[in-house]
């Protein structure tokens, strides 16, 4: 006979606290509810069956019936937030929130969120941190010997830009390409209209007209880059030997709650000839507890969660008095999280032309609001073979904290 392992497991299915389903174990007891259980030892196991699915939601319609409101935020989510986001990224936030309780990374760099993080690219540039985008700009400098030096004479290379961000840590590699003619094409590649605007403005303003360069929206999550990759090396256009290189730097990978099922759209995205130059966070003490993403501005307002970590929520209704900050290494993902738990009970009400849909968040449970994985080294390696990627050619940051790789199609 099939039971609920323990009280958390019941409590996340329905949506409601262990401390409730502790109460309704103690009704059954004194025949107050109609709950199927077993004495397992000394713990009373709920069934699970089509009986108890039934009577646990009669449960749970009785308890939001006759709840004291007092302590119960109820939150309508912003019309501009259906601005801001499409029905599909709609759906696949309200989607992650309810499964997850978590509110995915990649929509952080959309609108305002866009201009954030440049402003921390600004003060990590400027204040000489290290971290992904110093450490960025380093590895890519180191490793131009190795990327340059496999051309032949004559052959240039399209350069296909992952997680564009706003072009910073790319422009002196861009400059050294040039300058010894050796792009033929670049291609920013972002999820963000904002963030391609960003790096267009950039590029005209560094480049002028001296890199043929243009922009895609294209969610990498979801989406293939097969036919961009395809028809660059394989136009009748194409006079001279060109190679692609497609970089996913930054270790943007590391903020995918499942990063193997995006690692995979692109490796199934690239040709026989492509090259594929990836960036991921290594496992080290001092990456575990880094968590410094302020841009000057929130920083000095000591603000309790960096300012592009917020905005979504604040267009949910969640204000800062609304939550508790939470900053954490897990040992079990082996990921840094930022999250916020809600001091009291939360509704969330989404409601447009298309939706409606409400979403209860318990007292203190966790919504993550930023992840960020962590490798050894040798399983990097080992989960790049696995999916079908040779590495020839690795490279570490000067504080151990990242390293780049170069990648292309298995050839056995």
């Amino acid at each position: 006979m099939r039971t609920y392992k323990n009280l958390s497991e019941v409590a996340k299915k329905y949506n409601v606290s262990s401390s409730t389903v502790t109460m309704w174990i103690k009704a059954t007891k004194e025949n107050k509810n109609n709950l199927l259980t077993i004495n397992n030892g000394n713990k009373v196991r709920i069934i699970d069956n089509q009986h108890n699915d039934a009577e646990l939601h009669r449960l749970k319609e009785i308890g939001e019936k006759y709840r004291p409101t007092t302590h119960l935020k109820k939150l309508r989510v912003s019309d501009s937030f259906f601005k801001i986001f499409n029905d599909s990224q709609v759906s696949e936030i309200i989607s992650s929130l309810e499964t997850y309780k978590e509110i995915p990374h990649k929509y952080t760099y959309f609108d305002n969120g866009a201009c954030i993080w440049s402003k921390y690219v600004d003060r990590s540039i400027n204040e000489n941190l290290v971290n992904t985008v110093t450490n960025t700009i380093e590895l890519l400098s180191t490793s131009i010997p190795f990327l340059i030096g496999r051309l032949n004479q004559s052959e240039k290379i399209n350069l296909i830009d992952i997680g564009t961000g706003d072009g910073r840590t790319l422009k002196s590699f861009i400059e050294y390409l040039t300058s010894n003619d050796r792009l033929s094409n670049y291609i920013g590649v972002d999820i963000s209209q904002k963030m391609l605007s960003l790096l267009e403005d950039n590029f005209k303003l560094w480049f002028g007209k001296s890199v043929d360069f243009s922009t895609q929206l294209v969610d990498i999550n979801k989406q293939s880059l097969h036919e961009t990759l395809f028809y660059l090396t394989n136009s009748l256009d194409t006079e001279k030997t060109i190679k692609n290189v497609v970089l996913f730097l930054e270790t943007t990978l590391e903020n995918q709650r499942e990063f193997d099922k995006t690692l995979l759209n692109i490796k199934e995205s690239l040709g026989k000839n492509d090259k594929l130059i990836l960036m991921q966070s290594l496992m080290s003490m001092n990456s575990k507890t880094y968590f410094d993403f302020w841009t000057q501005e929130s920083k000095s307002e000591e603000a309790k969660i960096p300012n592009q970590g917020t905005w979504i929520p604040e267009l949910l209704g969640l204000s800062s008095d609304m939550y508790e900050p939470e900053y954490i290494y897990d040992d079990i993902s082996k990921s840094r999280i930022i999250s916020i738990k809600p001091i009291h009970e939360t509704e969330i009400e989404f409601l447009s032309e298309k939706i409606h849909k409400v979403i209860t968040i318990n007292k203190k449970e966790r919504i993550i609001l930023w992840r960020h994985n962590h490798h050894m080294l040798k399983d990097m390696i080992s989960n790049l073979n696995s999916i079908g990627l040779d590495v020839d050619y690795v490279v570490s940051s000067k504080d151990n904290a990242q390293a780049l790789m170069s990648c292309r199609i298995s050839s056995k």
